[in-house]
This record gives C-alpha cells, structure tokens and sequence, in this order.
C-alpha cells in the first residue's frame, strides 16, 4: 500500500472510530480534519490510474495482428477509347507547337486504364513503422507544356519538388480544398518547394494560368495507402493493418468516383467505395472493371 492510500485509509479510519465511540445518540466533538491538499492529491492519483487504465484498453482495441498488401488492375470492358489528335491550342502557342499535347484526362493502354486512384479513406489507420516517414520528396514536374506525372501521390506534410525543365515560364496552380491554395510562377529550368498541411478527401486539381490545357492531380492522404494506376492500370498499396475494416474510394478524373466498377472481389457502392478485411500477411488481387460506355 502506497504513502497516499495509507493517509486514505488513515483518514477513513478515524471518521469510523469516532462513530463507533460516539454511539447513536451522543453528541462527538468534531475530530481533525482531512487535509484538502491530501484529499485532491489522492482523488488526481486515484483518476490518473483510471485514465492509464483506460489508454490501455484503447491501445489493446487498436492492436495491429499483421499486415497486408492490395493488389490489381484496373481494366476497361468493351473497347476502349481512342486516344484523340494534339491539342490545337498548345499547337498555336509557339513555344508548344513542336510537341504534341495530348487530352489526358482519360487515357487508355489497351484495355488498361492509367491514372485511376485507389486510396484507403478510413481515419486514423495504424500505419506500418516502415512507411511512418515518408521517404524523400515527390516530383511534379512541368516539361514540354505538359504535367509529368499527370497524377501523382503525396502525403501530407511531405515535400513536393514542382519543376519546370521547359526553356521558358510556366505558372503553377493548385485549387486545394482542406489547405490553402497557392498560385506560383516557374521561370524557365526553375523549381520550387510546396507541401500540404493536411490530407484532402479527393485528388486536387493542379494547373497552369500560362497554358490552361496543361492539368494535374495531386492525391493528397495522411498516410501512405493510396495509389495511381500506371501504364498497365496496375496497382499495389502495400503494408497495410490487417485485422481492420477498411473502407477504398474508386476515383478517376474524367468519370469521378467509379460507382459502375465492378469486381468479383469486393461490391463497390455507388460513390465508388468497397470495405475489406485483410488477414495477416495476405495478398489480396483485385480486378476492377470499368465500362467503356462510362
């Protein structure tokens, strides 16, 4: 029994002996009293224990069992759309006219769909000690009148490196909703810093004032289980707490949420999002198919 439950007890122990030698009906001359200070040291002691108590429980609940890895393709039923001609609008400005700039906004490989996102939408995840630091900065490059990458990861707080490799200037844009939004220029073979405080719930869209066909976006999550489908439409979000329910949101830029996706693997709602449970070290494979009428 520790110091303070000893003056508890102490205290009680008195109050009682006063009772039992005062009888019912006699009349007992108030004896000491506690002392406040010991009382409220005791009552934050005793409510500390409770919290601890409680954290404990909590953490307990959140125990991560293992983790696992999503995996897949995004893939187009029916024909795919045909890529269409250059931009005429880049053709008439002359630093642009010798490439050929291309809508991007839906782009197809065979039956594979590039640039779809995939990302976990549920809050406060446990995220894998490997990836709790995000390694080194993500590249938003402007180069031949066009964004490179068209849509890119980042997460919150992690530095993004907007270049411009083009011999002349170009103005960058970003229309963020959760952070404050930003307008820069980018002189010629120059580049620039930028990150965003907090996650967005959807892709942010990235433009240029100089050139306004030229288009990007920026998936922005506090953690790192999202990812952009490549030229394959493939995909892989590794890592991630099994044992969770999880809820994915389906977005693309030209269809917005992929609510008429499909898949043999999970049911996707019609805002475009699945839940799933991963077991310890599983390796989930999805395949998701998005109607080419869409």
């Amino acid at each position: 029994m520790n110091v303070q439950m000893r003056m508890w007890c102490s205290v009680a122990g008195c109050i009682g002996l006063a009772l039992v030698a005062a009888g019912c009906n006699r009349t007992v001359a108030s004896g000491p009293r506690a002392e406040l200070k010991v009382v409220e040291e005791i009552r934050k002691t005793l409510a500390a224990g409770a919290t601890e108590a409680g954290a404990g429980d909590t953490a307990a609940e959140e125990a991560v069992t293992g983790w696992a890895t999503i995996k897949g393709k995004f893939k187009i039923a029916g024909a795919a759309p045909a890529q269409g001609p250059p931009l005429a609008a880049a053709k008439q400005i002359l630093e642009c006219s010798k490439h050929d700039v291309f809508d991007e906004s839906l782009v197809a490989k065979g039956d594979a769909l590039k640039g779809a996102v995939i990302f976990a939408r549920t809050a406060k995840l446990p995220v894998n000690p490997d990836l709790a630091t995000p390694e080194g900065d993500v590249v938003l490059d402007n180069i031949n009148c066009r964004f490179e990458p068209h849509v890119l990861f980042a997460r919150a707080g992690q530095n993004i490196s907007v270049k411009n490799s083009d011999p002349f200037g170009h103005n960058t844009k970003i229309d963020s909703v959760a952070n404050a939004g930003a307008n820069f220029s980018l002189p010629a073979k120059s580049a620039t810093d930028f990150s965003f405080a907090k996650e967005e719930s959807l892709p942010v869209k990235v433009g240029c004032s100089i050139h306004p066909w030229m288009g990007a976006w920026v998936l922005v999550r506090d953690n790192p289980y999202g990812a952009i489908s490549d030229d394959k439409g493939e995909f892989t979000i590794a890592k991630l707490p099994a044992g969770k329910d999880i809820e994915f949101q389906l977005w693309q830029e030209k269809l917005g949420f992929l609510s008429s996706t499909k898949s043999d693997q999970v049911k996707i709602d019609g805002k475009g999002r699945f839940k799933t449970k991963l077991e310890p070290d599983q390796e989930l494979v999805l395949e998701f198919t998005v109607p080419a009428e869409g």
